[in-house]
């Protein structure tokens, strides 16, 4: 029983989804703008992937229409490439990701605690048992305390795995390549 316990903790977290995609768009009309990246990624680590496949960490990460500049926290240099060249922006955030873990775990483990006391039912025989609960008591008292348990596993777990914000770019149109 306590296998499936963890068991379905950890699918949970897994299947609660740790990342969110938004698009931002080079005419800056519609959609995610520069400006709401920017704010986001500010003192945090990211990831940006740019077009030809290759990938950098980077620290404070700055979008502009023309220019991306970042922090290499590797080599403690500023670096910049040119903003139609990045197909994306990942930025780990590891506080949503602890909620979501929280969130999944607590979920979790009142299912399984609620299926648990349902299970074992009354003691029939109070004199002998060592816990002495009757259903009523296993029914308030499982649920929360195999949610409680099952958090203290899926927040570390959820911190450590993060919840993504991933920014894509659009490429530029044709019209705004070649006004460049």
């Amino acid at each position: 029983m306590t296998n499936r316990i963890w068991f379905t903790a950890i699918a949970l977290l897994f299947v609660t989804g740790c990342s969110s995609t938004h698009t931002i768009h080079h005419d800056g009309e519609s959609g995610y703008k520069y400006s709401d990246l920017n704010r986001k990624a500010r003192g945090k680590v990211a990831e940006v992937t740019l077009r030809d496949g290759r990938k950098f960490t980077m620290l404070n990460v700055q979008v502009a229409a023309d220019s991306t500049s970042w922090i290499d926290p590797g080599k403690n240099a500023f670096q910049h490439v040119a903003t139609a060249d990045i197909a994306g922006i990942s930025i780990i955030r590891s506080g949503k990701g602890a909620l979501a873990g929280l969130v999944a775990g607590a979920v979790s483990g009142l299912a399984a605690g609620a299926i648990r006391a349902s299970m074992e039912g009354a003691d029939p025989n109070p004199e002998a048992s060592l816990t002495l609960l009757t259903k009523k008591e296993k029914m308030a008292i499982y649920p929360v305390a195999h949610a409680v348990s099952v958090s203290l596993f899926t927040v570390p777990v959820g911190a450590m795995i993060g919840r993504k914000d991933r920014f894509v770019l659009s490429e530029p149109s044709t019209a705004q390549a070649s006004a460049k």
